[in-house]
């Protein structure tokens, strides 16, 4: 549907989600110049990852979406059945392959893996470039349906092939874990690896303090 200057919009209606793009966008090449914008400015992440980007020539692309999932029913159950319904979740942002700009808003109120749930998660996500934030929020975590956590705050800095976390929590009651204050990196060592460098970082467990000492790592394929 063309709405004037240049601009129109996409609309899908569904019992599963209902989803809207606006501005100025080729719907069929809208999949390409994402991946071509990671491809550009995430090249080892995106390669380690056996990504590949299509090379063909790409239109500008501007536009504002929004997603609202209703019920997503037993679809995830089809990649694993560990995987619970997804329910009233919405997501919205807006995407510039010219500018090469992406922002990102997800809020889940709820979710559950297995015997793990996560209420009230969202996702604020903005890059320009090769650079911006992916910042986590969790206000209930629950571990077996009885082990309720306080809330969770990771902070992400994304730059090119670096991406530093900063993971904060707190009990707000007795609990195995106290506090944890973790500052880590993850990055490409080499061809082959990951690899998660920890700065200084500090955890309280049943009411004993540990330190996480500076330059520890974990590297992993």
């Amino acid at each position: 549907e063309f709405i004037g200057n240049d601009k129109k919009r996409f609309e899908v209606h569904s019992e599963i989600a209902d989803a809207t793009l606006e501005g100025a966008f080729d719907i069929e090449q809208v999949p390409v110049a994402f991946m071509q914008y990671l491809s550009r400015n995430f090249p080892e992440f995106f390669q380690r990852l056996g990504l590949k980007a299509p090379e063909k020539e790409v239109r500008p692309q501007s536009f504002s979406f929004n997603a609202r999932i209703s019920d997503s029913k037993n679809l995830l159950a089809v990649f694993d059945s560990r995987l619970g319904p997804i329910r009233n979740a919405t997501v919205e942002g807006y995407f510039d392959n010219v500018l090469d700009s992406i922002w990102a808003f997800v809020d889940v109120p709820q979710f559950r893996f297995d015997k793990i749930e996560l209420n009230g998660a969202g996702v604020m996500l903005r890059l320009e470039q090769s650079f911006g934030n992916i910042d986590l929020a969790l206000a209930e975590p629950v571990l077996n349906q009885k082990t309720y956590l306080s809330p969770v705050k990771v902070l992400g800095l994304l730059e090119r092939d670096t991406f530093d976390i900063a993971l904060a929590y707190e009990s707000e009651g007795m609990s195995f874990l106290d506090k944890l204050n973790l500052n880590a990196r993850l990055f490409l060592p080499d061809s082959l690896n990951y690899r998660v460098e920890f700065s200084q970082s500090n955890l309280v467990l049943l009411e004993t303090p540990w330190l996480i000492n500076n330059k520890n790592y974990i590297t992993f394929r």
